[in-house]
C-alpha cells in the first residue's frame, strides 16, 4: 500500500473503530433485546428488532440511488446524511431512555423499536452509495485488505462496547444505565462519521455526474437480475439473511430457563465473544477473498453461521452462549466483508450503484419476512423450532454457495462493472 492507501486505511479504522464501540453499547440483537425482554415485550417484538437491523437497513435504497447519484459530491452529502437523518433517532433514544418511568411499558418498547426502525431506514437510503463511494476512493488490489481491517476494528471495538454495556448493566442493576448507553452511541457517531471528513477522495476532479435516468437504472438493476451466477449468488444470500435473524432470539433462549437461565447482563458479556470471531473473520477473508476471490468469505459465513446454531440445539449455559456468539460473530462479520467485495466484481455492466441497489432491496425484504416469521414461531412455539429452521436456511445456503454459485474472477470476459 501506498501512503494514500495507508492515510485511508487509517481513516477507515478509525471510523468503524467509533462506530463499532457504539455498535456493541447499544446493539440491538443483545442490548436492546434485554431491555424490551425487561418490559414484558413480546416475541413478534423481538422478531421487529431482527427485521430492522438485517431488512429495514436494504428496505430503500432506490431513494438512495435518486439522492446521491452525484459521485463528486457524494463524501459531503453521505456526511450530513448521517449528522442529520441518521444520527437524531440514536438521541432520541437515549431521551426515551432517560424518561422511561413517565413511559407505559407497552409504548416504551414500541418507541424504542421504532426508533430502530427509523435508525435503519435511514441507515439504508445510504448503504449502496457508501459502499459504491468506498470502492471508488480503495484500489481494487487491495480493497479486501483495507475492508477486512477496517471491519476487523469494527469488531473489536463493538466487543468493547458490548462488554462494557454488559458491565454496566449488571453492576447498576436495578438502576437502569440505557440512557447513558445511548448517550453515549450518540457522541460516537459523530466522531466516526467526521473521521470518514479525513478521506482524500482524489477522484472527485475525475468522476463525471451523469444526469440520473431512472430508464437507465430501471434497466441496469434487470441486468443484474438476469445474471445468472448473480441471482444465484443472491438466492444462496437470502437464505443465509433468514437465518441470522436468529441472533435476538440467542438472547431470548439464553435468558430463559430452558437455556440455562442466564442474566441479561451476563448474555450481554457473553455476546462481546463476538468481537474475537468477527474481527478473525473480517481479516481472514478479507486477505484471502482478495488473492484466491471473495467466493470463499462467503463459503466461511455460510459454514460458521450452520455451527453457530448447533450450540443452542445441543446445549445450554455459559459457556454454550459464548460458542453460539462467537461463530455468529464469524459468519455475520465474514459475510459483510465477503458480500460487498464479491458484488464488486459480479457486477455485470457498468452501473454498479444500480447494481448495490436491486440487490440489498430484494435482500432487505427478505430479511424483513424472515424476522418476522422468526418472530412468530418463536411467539407460538418457542425458539428451539425456529432455530431447526434457521439451521435448514444455513445448510442450504452453504451448499448453493459451494455448488451452484462461480467465482466472479474465473468467469469468461474482462470484467464490465466500474470495479476498479
Amino acid at each position: 500500500m501506498d501512503k494514500r492507501d495507508r492515510h485511508t486505511t487509517l481513516c477507515f479504522m478509525a471510523c468503524e473503530a467509533f462506530w463499532g464501540t457504539f455498535l456493541g453499547l447499544t446493539m440491538p440483537s443483545v442490548v436492546l433485546t434485554v431491555l424490551l425482554l425487561e418490559n414484558g415485550a413480546s416475541k413478534t417484538m423481538i422478531g421487529m428488532v431482527s427485521a430492522a437491523e438485517r431488512g429495514f437497513v436494504y428496505l430503500l435504497p432506490l431513494l438512495g440511488l435518486w439522492l446521491f447519484h452525484s459521485r463528486r459530491k457524494r463524501q459531503g452529502q453521505l456526511i450530513a446524511w448521517h449528522l442529520f437523518a441518521v444520527i437524531p433517532f440514536i438521541c432520541v433514544q437515549a431521551v426515551l431512555a432517560a424518561y422511561s418511568e413517565a413511559l407505559p411499558p407497552y409504548w416504551y418498547c414500541w418507541l424504542m423499536t421504532a426508533c430502530l426502525c427509523g435508525f435503519y431506514l435511514a441507515i439504508g437510503v445510504i448503504v449502496a452509495p457508501w459502499q459504491d463511494w468506498m470502492a471508488h476512493v480503495i484500489p481494487k488490489p487491495v480493497r479486501g485488505r483495507i475492508v477486512g481491517l477496517a471491519f476487523s476494528c469494527n469488531a473489536l471495538f463493538a466487543g468493547f462496547g458490548l462488554w462494557l454495556a454488559g458491565t454496566l448493566m449488571s453492576r447498576a442493576a436495578p438502576v437502569p444505565v440505557y440512557e447513558w448507553l445511548y448517550a453515549a452511541g450518540a457522541v460516537l457517531t459523530v466522531l466516526a462519521i467526521l473521521a470518514t471528513a479525513c478521506i482524500r477522495d482524489t477522484g472527485k476532479s475525475e468522476a463525471e455526474d451523469a444526469r440520473f435516468s431512472l430508464a437507465d437504472a430501471v434497466k441496469s438493476c434487470g441486468r443484474s437480475l438476469a445474471d445468472r451466477n448473480h441471482a444465484v449468488y443472491l438466492g444462496a444470500r437470502l437464505l443465509s439473511v433468514a437465518a441470522l435473524a436468529v441472533v435476538p432470539f440467542f438472547t431470548v433462549y439464553y435468558t430463559s430457563k430452558a437455556g440455562g437461565g442466564l442474566e441479561g447482563g451476563t448474555v450481554v458479556k457473553c455476546a462481546a465473544a463476538m468481537a474475537a470471531g468477527a474481527a478473525l473473520a473480517s481479516v481472514a477473508t478479507g486477505r484471502f477473498g482478495d488473492r484466491y476471490g471473495h467466493r470463499s468469505g462467503n463459503i466461511f459465513g455460510a459454514a460458521a453461521l450452520t455451527l453457530s446454531l448447533l450450540a443452542p440445539l445441543s446445549s445450554r449455559g455459559l459457556w454454550s452462549c459464548l460458542a453460539a456468539f462467537t461463530l455468529i460473530g464469524m459468519a455475520g462479520y465474514g459475510f459483510l466483508v465477503a458480500h460487498m467485495n464479491f458484488m464488486y466484481e459480479n457486477c455485470p455492466h457498468h452501473n454498479r450503484l444500480a447494481h448495490l441497489t436491486i440487490s440489498n432491496m430484494i435482500l432487505g425484504l427478505g430479511g424483513i419476512a424472515a424476522a418476522i416469521c422468526a418472530g412468530r414461531m418463536v411467539e407460538e412455539w418457542g425458539p428451539r423450532p425456529f432455530f431447526w429452521t434457521a439451521l435448514g436456511f444455513g445448510m442450504a445456503s452453504l451448499c448453493t454457495l459451494v455448488l451452484l454459485v462461480r467465482e466472479p474472477r474465473r468467469l469468461a470476459g474482462p470484467p464490465l462493472g466500474p470495479t476498479a
